[in-house]
């Protein structure tokens, strides 16, 4: 059996950190990823209906752990899931590196709340599986098919579906114009500099949305709740 120490717990290509209660309980419920270890601070009330999935448990004091941001007094550690096949499944987001793991764990949780099916993430983007984004996203990401790509001008070439760029310029289609099909995706941009020239070549449009011209730019995890209402409002047939 694997030993977790909470001091030297680290972001693993191999395993989720997940905090709270409610995380770790939406976790468990998702059969693809298995329930490792759980850390649980003295000072809660103990779980107990969590006690039958975790192979073992450890009670410590987490005020006593230096440097420690453990606010909800539960850790559970679960061994990660293959990421699956490059299989897209519309409509589907893809992030272009969007480097904020606030962002990404707001996207995840707006698009999946809105019945987005797939998400990726090329290599200039944080992992949705980094631990501050599962505490954003609130354990979403089990709702969704998620991948990596490290060659995303070659995704967009061979993808089946339509794929759509975001960025506020002159030459985009306003969001108001826009009548996004029904089975396709669309691109949310680095925080800094929006998408990567070369990819929005490959885009079958580029979209934005209309603010005021002093403000120039959103948030990335609110441009994507944007975006993604009005395809769940607006998308075609």
């Amino acid at each position: 059996m694997i030993k977790f120490d909470i001091n030297s717990l680290k972001e693993n290509d191999d395993y989720i950190l997940a905090d709270s209660y409610k995380v770790v309980e939406k976790i468990i419920l998702n059969s693809n990823y298995k329930p490792l270890h759980l850390f649980v601070d003295e000072n809660i009330e103990f779980p107990n209906d969590l006690k039958e999935f975790f192979p073992s448990i450890s009670i410590i004091n987490f005020s006593k752990i230096p440097g420690s941001k453990y606010h909800k007094g539960i850790i559970g550690i679960f061994e990660k899931a293959p990421l699956p096949n490059a299989e897209i499944v519309p409509p589907f987001v893809i992030l272009n590196g969007v480097t904020s793991p606030e962002n990404v764990g707001a996207i995840v949780r707006t698009i999946s709340g809105l019945g987005f099916k797939t998400l990726i993430f090329d290599n200039k983007s944080v992992s949705p599986f980094l631990r501050r984004c599962i505490r954003v996203s609130m354990g979403n990401f089990v709702f969704l098919n998620i991948f990596k790509t490290d060659q995303l001008d070659e995704l967009i070439r061979s993808c089946p579906y339509p794929i759509y760029g975001t960025a506020n310029e002159k030459n985009s289609t306003s969001l108001a114009k826009w009548n996004p099909e029904k089975l396709s995706g669309f691109i949310i941009g680095s925080e800094g500099h929006g998408m990567d020239d070369t990819i929005k070549d490959l885009c079958e449009l580029m979209v934005k949305i209309p603010i005021k011209e002093e403000v120039q730019h959103l948030n990335a995890g609110h441009s994507c709740a944007i975006i993604a209402s009005r395809y769940l409002f607006d998308s075609t047939k």
